[in-house]
């Protein structure tokens, strides 16, 4: 353990160096005079703090679950629930990368004063975040049954079946969250991050206490889901009016135009999930299709904007062999 912790140690140190090499090489030879910028530490600090602040909610917010699980419960019922929870927090995990850039494209634009193209973007962000979010949640959800029949046995789908559809939910609401939180950093309002995620951790908590102990595992998971319906909209509202002046359903508008090609998704995975979700192989292969089947119904519906349908176009040839 020591020579791992050294190891680590070391690595660190030859990452300073490197660091500074690239940021000498940036700024090609220049010569910056020593000093301290009180105004400038100021605003760092405060932002920093209320970075901190966030960073730490949402570590409180994606882990405590599992800890109020095994503590009030017992170490059995944590499998039961972090199975599923892992599946379904993979949602989450690839918007956030995937809206990661809004943080630093949102800065660049405010710094410029390009409102326009920032509304723009949180626009189309929008509609393409509940887009990939329907992608892979509907699938989870309608065919959580099957899939962990087949996978894990009928025992683990009879208790965990419900707590995946609950998860799934749940972390498709904190996934649309990423354009609006890349926005809160990007404007510098790093406090609005950092109140939804300490206040939802404070929800969280008082509501696994009122139902966990009643409805066990499925009542931690409809906690979980509860309290990203109520903090989910009010972080939305919020850096809609604070950092884009909208009026706070701009998120909504947008989510209704996909809507209808969400929907047909819906039946296409319950009319799978009826007739071919025989075994493991045969369910992984109709939530696949449902969940390509949504960008399809969404181009042949008349719903995406040219915007939309470039992007599309580009990831689309992404895929492509070269």
């Amino acid at each position: 353990l020591t020579g791992v912790v050294m190891a680590s140690l070391v690595m660190n140190i030859i990452a300073g160096f490197a660091y500074y090499r690239v940021t000498r090489g940036l700024l090609r030879g220049a010569k910056l005079q020593l000093g301290v910028d009180f105004a400038v530490l100021r605003g760092l600090a405060g932002f920093g703090g209320w970075f901190l602040a966030a960073t730490v909610g949402v570590t409180i917010l994606y882990q405590l679950d599992k800890i109020l699980v095994g503590s009030l419960l017992s170490v059995a019922a944590v499998t039961y629930y972090v199975v599923p929870g892992n599946m379904a927090n993979r949602i989450q995990g690839l918007m956030g990368a995937a809206t990661r850039i809004v943080f630093p494209a949102s800065a660049a634009m405010l710094a410029r004063g390009n409102h326009d193209q920032l509304n723009r973007l949180y626009r189309d962000g929008t509609r393409l975040s509940f887009l990939m979010a329907a992608a892979m949640g509907v699938p989870l959800a309608v065919m959580a049954t099957p899939f962990l029949r087949y996978w894990m046995g009928p025992e683990f789908a009879d208790r965990s079946s419900l707590v995946m559809v609950m998860l799934v939910g749940t972390y498709m609401l904190l996934g649309m969250t990423g354009v609006v939180w890349g926005l809160g950093f990007g404007s510098g309002k790093a406090w609005i991050n950092a109140g939804f995620a300490l206040g939802m951790g404070l929800a969280d908590i008082g509501l696994f206490l009122v139902f966990i102990g009643r409805y066990q595992i499925q009542g931690a998971a409809f906690a979980y889901l509860l309290s990203a319906a109520i903090g989910v909209p009010i972080l939305i509202a919020t850096v809609e009016r604070i950092v884009l002046g909208l009026r706070g359903w701009e998120f909504l508008l947008q989510c209704g135009r996909v809507m209808p090609a969400v929907g047909v998704q819906v039946l296409l995975a319950f009319a799978l999930e009826l007739t071919v979700a025989r075994n493991l192989v045969l369910t992984l292969g109709a939530m696949a299709v449902t969940a390509a089947a949504l960008p399809i119904l969404y181009l042949l519906l008349g719903l995406a904007t040219a915007g939309d349908r470039a992007l599309i176009s580009q990831m689309v040839a992404r895929l492509k062999p070269r």
